[in-house]
């Protein structure tokens, strides 16, 4: 969009969903012959679900001044910034819930951007230098857009 820049794109991001799997179950019960080849049953069937973080499909995760873009091979998503409702880091990315979106979207995979920097320590003469490597965390991802929100935030 026009006055929109672009911060980074990350490459290989998992687009992820909460979906709830309904395990199987078990019946437990009597059955009584009323006459041959007629049975009574009485009992229950129990069963279990649970939900978990699945990935839905892979593709470039690109911030902007404006907007979260996820363009995957099966899934396209497009989350204006003043749209968040709530952010949290996880596990290797980001959890993010959305006006207009029904389910929060989990992007993994954010480490894939990371910066090697070589510092060669001033104070030590003829010391080794030493290479820091500096990893996108989902904290970090948070921070960024958090900071992007922040001018469009009225002071109180």
């Amino acid at each position: 969009h026009a006055g929109e820049r672009l911060i980074f794109a990350l490459p290989g991001i998992q687009l992820c969903e909460e979906r709830v799997t309904k395990s199987g179950g078990h019946y437990s019960g009597v059955s009584f012959r009323v006459m041959r080849g007629v049975y009574y049953r009485t009992g229950a069937f129990t069963g279990s679900s649970s939900t978990a973080v699945t990935p839905i499909d892979r593709g470039v995760l690109t911030l902007t001044s404006g907007r979260l873009l996820f363009v995957g091979a099966r899934q396209s998503r497009e989350i204006p910034l003043s749209k968040i409702i709530s952010m949290d880091s996880v596990d290797r990315g980001i959890a993010i819930a959305a006006t207009g979106h029904q389910k929060t979207e989990y992007f993994l995979g954010t480490e894939v951007l990371q910066i090697s920097e070589k510092l060669t320590p001033d104070l030590t003469p003829n010391a080794d230098p030493v290479t820091v490597t500096w990893h996108l965390r989902g904290e970090e991802l948070r921070k960024v857009v958090q900071g992007l929100l922040a001018p469009s935030i009225p002071a109180t």
